[in-house]
């Protein structure tokens, strides 16, 4: 029987091979395969990168907020005030009187278009039941109004009493919640200045040089050791008996418990008028005594970082340096 057009053979070249033009088709074929293939790896690489670049610019470093914020808890975000004070009364109490105890503080603190949230109350761990750490921030009443600046001065200027004469918010029924304690600043937007009360010098005599350096402590810390760290300061710079020292300590993101703290220091005359070359020596011996630590105990204070002086009428050289120093400070201390 003889075969159908349908049963004919496939066309074949010698050897074997398939004939030139059905080669032709399988290279299409196979490039149709092929070319689907590389699309779909495009794609995926385009999606894997675009995964990768939504995870990185997701860090914190590259979120549009405050960046000195970073490091702050959680709770504190959103707001610009926060402080802290501890209760001789249980949690379970203190939940009962929230809404008092919010109106109490804002009484103490007396300022016009704001409120008071308690963000928690928590028990520190090694301490007893019946002790409450309150946590709470300071808001606008108007919530499409930021606090004034005015209101954050005098709160400022209420928080630095209390943190300076080491005291802390008076409460109206004592009875109820008894007397706060261990006062603390977590976050003050634009940063926080405490001049500690048991300084001689005062901002009204005349200024013979300014000067600031970092340590690696906290507002709260360094206030212990606070005459320590005058007396060791007149000693390294060699003051005479007619100079003193004035001494403000700042933290630039308005915590008083987080290191570092810059400290910003006037060597001021008792009596007399300032000297040029008077100066020029105490310049020296502050930009000079670096590597004395400027006569502070280390294994008190640790290492002096970023020490500078900032008294513009002094040196070319040092001009650049006074100045930049002086704009860092007022800028994050806002005093």
């Amino acid at each position: 029987m003889g075969k159908t057009e349908d049963e004919e053979p496939l066309p074949m070249a010698a050897g074997g091979e398939l004939t030139p033009h059905l080669r032709m088709g399988s290279r299409r074929c196979c490039w149709r395969i092929n070319g689907w293939v590389s699309y779909r790896c495009v794609f995926a690489l385009i999606f894997g990168a675009a995964v990768l670049l939504s995870a990185v610019f997701s860090l914190p470093i590259f979120n549009s907020g405050d960046p000195k914020d970073l490091d702050l808890d959680d709770r504190f975000a959103g707001y610009e005030i926060v402080a802290s004070f501890m209760l001789k009364r249980p949690v379970s109490l203190l939940e009962q009187y929230i809404l008092q105890l919010e109106n109490e503080i804002l009484d103490e603190i007396s300022v016009s278009n704001t409120k008071v949230n308690i963000l928690s109350l928590e028990t520190p761990a090694l301490l007893s039941s019946n002790k409450t750490k309150v946590f709470f921030a300071v808001d606008s009443s108007v919530k499409t109004v930021g606090i004034s600046p005015t209101a954050k001065t005098i709160i400022h200027d209420n928080f630095e009493s209390i943190l300076v004469h080491q005291s802390s918010l008076h409460l109206t029924t004592a009875s109820l919640f008894g007397t706060p304690f261990s006062f603390e600043v977590l976050k003050f937007k634009g940063g926080i200045t405490v001049s500690p009360s048991q300084q001689k010098a005062f901002l009204l005599q005349k200024v013979l040089i300014s000067f600031h350096f970092t340590l690696n402590f906290s507002i709260e810390e360094i206030q212990v050791y606070f005459d320590q760290l005058t007396q060791q300061l007149k000693w390294g710079l060699h003051l005479s008996p007619y100079e003193n020292l004035y001494i403000s300590l700042v933290n630039v993101r308005g915590s008083t418990v987080d290191p570092p703290t810059i400290v910003r220091s006037r060597v001021v005359l008792v009596v007399g008028i300032p000297s040029r070359s008077r100066e020029k020596q105490l310049a020296q011996a502050i930009t000079g005594s670096h590597a004395k630590n400027l006569g502070l105990n280390n294994t008190v204070f640790g290492r002096v970082k970023q020490s500078c002086s900032f008294n513009c009428t002094i040196s070319n050289a040092e001009k650049k340096c006074a100045c930049e120093s002086e704009a860092l400070t007022n800028t994050y201390a806002g005093s």
